[in-house]
């Protein structure tokens, strides 16, 4: 009786999620056709760029409404950096690189930004600068039409009506899944689903390689390259000086079939980038597939499509895609639990600490998800791999606890309680890598803001929890993983709630207090939060939807 009385208020709560999901999708791409940029105020006064080189370039180019991209060029192929500072106050970092182009889609109206282009190199000299002013309203308030511009700007009628059509669909066909006929339609819909959303993923244009991350995607490339080469896991990317990486062999390793199989770099690299983003979409399905069915992976699919994660990822050679796709097939594994299963899932969740360290949590979490009786196995299995990067760490850094960040930044402390409550956060990305579908625009409130706008702006400890819950954009619409959280509360002492439940936690904890700040931090506990979210809509279609009765 207790558990149906869960159930039954599960089902209360997930009826406005689905509903409400649906509507917003609908809204926007009504609107679509009818908006235009003239709804904005915001206009912005260029000033002529100052170039103290002769061969350097600082420009702009218009993007979106209130926005541009900044690009730049040092000259003499030498390594920059661009920083921009608002009005009188302190520069921040901007962009790296020789050469390369990056959004500013955060500037506000009435302030005036400069850009500078420095070498980085010493002695550290002054290239460019460039004068940006927005003129026109400013406000903080939560505006509907800005957001409404911005979800529009990134859901158009060709990427999203698709996959909601066929969510749809299934949800027809689920109530005919007795019937032979029903249950194929509904199995179609699902796949069409799933590869419309991989398709999208694999066809976005990946950034060119100076303009991505740096020095994440540069180290990682060249030490992919340096590897099939024979030279050992090393880099140049720094002054064409060999030197280790600062981030484990694992990515590297993964992305070798690519290399090895086509010498086109950096294009091969990147095209593995995108493969894996790719399948970190069909994770996230078949996670979801393994437990709520064919409608739960189709609604993921929708989910996933709709946000930016995936294909800001296939556009970039960064590992969190890979390793949050790794992560969410750990649902699939920890369904009907098997001595076989468990040993898979000792050696992938170690083999992951080598992608990338933070994933030492799902360690943690698996542990404390899997029942006693797997739990010697499970750590025999992940033990190796923890060796093994031990080894190159004590080979290549002269200890196993030391990390190419030791390396790298020597003095650098990388947890504190002050990272926790520091606003803004000294070191973060802002929304330069995976940015807010509303850029920021459900957070203003928490404005003025700094440089990057409002996901530049909160402490770790307001930011990450603002991240799953989607009020940055970036994994899910906003406030849908209520649900998945109330689910895998409500489910908590099976292995796969329990599982993302413990992830969660321990991800919040390590991430709230480390010294840089990243949305796609998240990457994996959020996506297990849109797989359960799909679950539990899913289950609460099975309850309110009655099969038509027919003879199987």
């Amino acid at each position: 009786m207790a558990v149906r009385h869960s159930q039954l208020k599960l089902e209360l709560l997930a009826f406005p999620a689905l509903s409400l999901s649906v509507c917003l999708i609908l809204a926007l791409l009504l609107l679509a056709s009818s908006a235009s940029a003239q709804s904005s105020t915001q206009t912005l006064n260029i000033t002529p760029p100052d170039t103290n080189h002769v061969a350097a370039t600082l420009n702009w180019t218009p993007a979106d409404t209130g926005a541009v991209w900044i690009t730049w060029n040092t000259g003499d192929n030498s390594e920059g950096e661009v920083f921009v500072a608002e009005g009188n106050e302190t520069e921040k970092l901007f962009a790296k690189g020789a050469t390369g182009r990056s959004e500013a889609s955060w500037l506000k109206s009435g302030s005036t930004y400069e850009f500078r282009l420095y070498s980085e190199s010493p002695p550290r000299t002054l290239l460019a600068t460039l004068r940006v002013t927005g003129t026109g309203k400013t406000s903080n308030a939560i505006e509907i039409a800005p957001l409404m511009l911005a979800a529009i700007s990134a859901l158009t009628p060709a990427s999203v009506l698709p996959t909601l059509f066929l969510f749809i669909a299934a949800v027809f066909a689920f109530k005919k899944r007795h019937d032979q006929s029903g249950h194929y339609l509904l199995l179609t819909s699902a796949v069409l689903a799933t590869l419309f959303a991989i398709s999208s993923v694999l066809a976005v244009e990946p950034r060119p390689l100076a303009e991505q991350p740096f020095p994440d995607a540069q180290e990682t490339a060249d030490a992919t390259r340096q590897l099939v080469n024979g030279n050992g896991y090393v880099t140049y990317v720094h002054h064409n000086e060999r030197h280790p990486p600062r981030y484990p062999p694992g990515f590297s390793i993964a992305l070798l079939p690519f290399a090895f199989f086509s010498k086109n770099y950096p294009s091969n690299i990147e095209t593995g980038a995108k493969v894996f983003a790719a399948l970190y979409v069909l994770a996230a399905i078949i996670a979801a597939w393994s437990i709520g069915g064919a409608l739960a992976a189709a609604l993921v699919a929708v989910f996933i499509n709709v946000s930016p994660f995936a294909r800001a990822e296939a556009s970039l050679i960064m590992s969190d895609a890979f390793a949050a796709g790794i992560t969410v097939l750990f649902i699939a594994l920890l369904q009907r639990l098997s001595p076989a299963r468990v040993a898979w899932l000792g050696a992938l969740a170690g083999a992951l600490v080598i992608v990338r360290l933070p994933m030492i949590v799902n360690l943690a979490a698996l542990l404390i998800a899997l029942p006693t009786m797997y739990r010697k196995r499970f750590v025999l299995c992940a033990t190796p791999f923890l060796a093994a990067l031990g080894f190159y760490n004590w080979s290549t850094f002269g200890s196993p606890l030391r990390t190419g960040y030791s390396y790298w930044l020597p003095t650098l402390k990388s947890f504190a309680l002050d990272y926790a409550t520091a606003r803004p956060p000294a070191n973060g990305e802002g929304p330069w890598v995976v940015a807010d579908v509303l850029q920021g625009g459900l957070m203003q409130w928490v404005c003025p803001c700094p440089i990057g706008g409002a996901q530049s702006a909160l402490p770790n400890v307001l930011f990450y929890p603002s991240i799953l819950l989607g009020l940055f954009w970036t994994y899910a619409p906003p406030l849908i993983t209520l649900f998945g959280l109330i689910y895998i509360w409500t489910h908590r002492r099976e292995p796969t709630a329990g599982f993302t439940l413990w992830l969660t936690l321990f991800s919040l904890a390590l991430f709230t207090f480390y010294f840089y700040q990243g949305t796609r931090f998240m990457a994996a506990p959020a996506t297990l939060l849109v797989v359960f979210t799909s679950v539990s809509v899913a289950e609460w279609i099975n309850q309110r939807i009655k099969p038509n009765s027919a003879a199987v």
